[in-house]
């Protein structure tokens, strides 16, 4: 595998798809970043949305039913909350091995950053991370991604408008409020995505080091406040946020930003009529009931000890585990 570097990752991902004339069906998690589908969209794909699983990942039944049933597809798959496991490595690497035809793309945009590509990785199609704004090692820029060397990497010359990124940015948080909203393809196809990258790769992985090093450090103290909080996960998925599954997360929300304080909630699931018709219960479900809550610079020590010590007094938590029951 080889290495390449950009604005960020969307831009990557659309000047793979490009270099390589890709134009497939793309499996896709529903409640995952507009940007995502939006550049596969860009790229001449197609999107096919589905709902997650008890991990909060494509469902691995449905993944291989799909790969045996039509081997030309894309998978993206995204790791959330940051959560990533050799178990799931080796897993897409046995479907890689036994359909080779597909194409696996993991999005590794909201874990830790790899400063080196895991052996695991070797036969995937591209690994993709981010280290942009409100990323694990956020830099305030760029993305990476480690490629197979069987497909070819050229920096796309693609037209970029300010003012449509800006666009973009506002029909998402307009989209997010306001219930059942079409999405607005003219807004996803338009020239909202940077490709432009002026960074070195020696010096942006310099960059990505020294904060990773200083904000796993601030990450594990806010953790540490927050894990009396009910409702808490487990820590693997508290390294992007710190994630409480919560019965009353909108009351909780309130209370907390009406102590200045603040928090958000998750991915909301792009099916529903907002970009497929489709119904997507669990991606719908954890939306309404899972509260991120920050553990990066834009948090203080003293903000995370008001925050653990109101949703203490009133979160009524409730396990993973119920979830499934629903």
């Amino acid at each position: 595998m080889y290495t390449v570097i950009g604005k960020r990752a969307s831009s990557i991902l659309y000047s793979w798809l490009t270099s390589n004339q890709i134009q497939r069906e793309v499996i896709i998690p529903a409640n995952i970043c507009e940007s995502v589908p939006a550049t596969y969209l860009k790229a001449g794909c197609s999107i096919s949305f589905c709902d997650i699983d008890h991990a909060f990942c494509l469902p691995w039944d449905v993944l291989l039913a799909l790969a045996k049933e039509k081997e030309n597809i894309i998978i993206h798959f995204n790791h959330a909350y940051g959560f990533l496991t050799e178990k799931q490595r080796l897993m897409l690497y046995g479907l890689k091995q036994e359909y080779p035809g597909i194409i696996i793309v993991e999005d590794c945009c909201l874990c830790i950053p790899e400063l080196k590509y895991s052996s695991l990785c070797e036969d995937l199609d591209m690994v993709l991370f981010s280290t942009g704004n409100t990323k694990v090692a956020d830099i305030g820029f760029g993305g990476y991604g480690y490629i197979h060397e069987k497909w070819s990497y050229k920096t796309a010359e693609e037209v970029f408008r300010q003012k449509d990124k800006d666009a973009f940015e506002v029909h998402v948080k307009e989209s997010h409020i306001k219930e059942n909203q079409k999405a607005n393809m003219d807004i996803f196809f338009s020239h909202w995505l940077d490709c432009d990258s002026d960074c070195d790769l020696e010096n942006y992985f310099a960059l990505v080091q020294s904060q990773l090093q200083k904000v796993l450090l601030h990450k594990q103290k806010l953790n540490n406040i927050y894990a009396k909080i009910p409702g808490s996960l487990s820590n693997e998925y508290n390294t992007w946020r710190y994630n409480v599954f919560l019965e009353n997360a909108d009351y909780c929300k309130q209370v907390l930003f009406a102590n200045g304080l603040y928090c958000s909630n998750h991915y909301m699931s792009l099916c529903n009529g907002y970009w497929s018709n489709d119904v997507t219960p669990y991606c719908n479900y954890v939306y309404k009931h899972i509260l991120n809550l920050f553990n990066d610079f834009c948090y203080t020590e003293e903000q995370a000890i008001k925050t653990e010590e109101i949703l203490s007094k009133i979160a009524v938590g409730i396990s993973k585990e119920q979830l499934w029951r629903q």
